[in-house]
């Protein structure tokens, strides 16, 4: 086919800028453009603010994936999300603690990447994927199970996670956020208890996640005292 394509053309002729571009209209050497896209406190303010002008000048963006490889640093987090996401997404629970875990991230100049496994009991292999493929920095699990094996694998891997909920013991190395489950559901079956109510029926989710055994511990407790 003939014709002109002068978009296409001039795609092509566009420059791909390199850090040295950027130094050179800076005045500085390409090592002190590295130290400005890294964040290094040895680099002064203005000589800071000189180098990011000259970048948006050039229109020059450094590329993530070569950044990542360099300093060991990908600046993501990954989010296992539970197979069961449709559930996940209508808990408004869920929904508030994503909406604080953007905010930190943001704030923080961090990416967020969310795991989209559809296939049950698949998190491990997504985890798993993250990590060997460098793909993130830390890990946040949404959920915990009895006899996690993602918890398992991390702790085994000595790589940085955080949990929301809880492992059901006592682990002190683990950084995670809890609410006390047994507590709760004690006190609201005391309280239906002491209300004058005899036959007392608990709904509860999943039997293999952490909160589901805590919600069933305090339940009996009140029940039996």
């Amino acid at each position: 086919m003939g014709g002109n394509f002068p978009l296409k053309d001039k795609l092509k002729k566009k420059k791909q800028f390199t850090v040295n571009d950027v130094a050179k209209l800076a005045g500085v050497s390409p090592s002190t453009v590295s130290r400005v896209l890294s964040n290094n406190p040895r680099i002064s303010k203005a000589t800071k603010v000189r180098v990011e002008k000259c970048m948006e000048q050039l229109g020059y963006y450094p590329n993530a994936n070569a950044r990542s490889l360099a300093i060991k640093k990908t600046d993501a987090v990954g989010i296992i999300i539970p197979t069961t996401s449709g559930d996940y997404f209508s808990n408004p629970f869920f929904s508030e603690a994503l909406r604080g875990i953007i905010k930190a991230a943001s704030e923080s100049g961090y990416n967020l990447l969310l795991s989209t496994n559809t296939e049950k009991d698949e998190e491990l292999k997504v985890i798993k994927k993250m990590i060997n493929g460098s793909r993130v920095d830390g890990v946040i699990l949404m959920t915990s199970k009895v006899d996690d094996e993602c918890i398992e694998y991390l702790k085994s891997m000595d790589f940085p996670f955080s949990l929301i909920g809880s492992t059901g013991e006592n682990d002190e190395k683990i950084n995670l956020v809890d609410n006390d489950n047994m507590l709760a559901t004690y006190e609201l079956t005391k309280h239906i208890i002491d209300i004058g109510r005899k036959k007392i029926a608990m709904i509860v989710g999943d039997k293999k996640l952490i909160v589901s055994k805590k919600r069933i511990e305090g339940y009996k407790k009140a029940l039996k005292e």
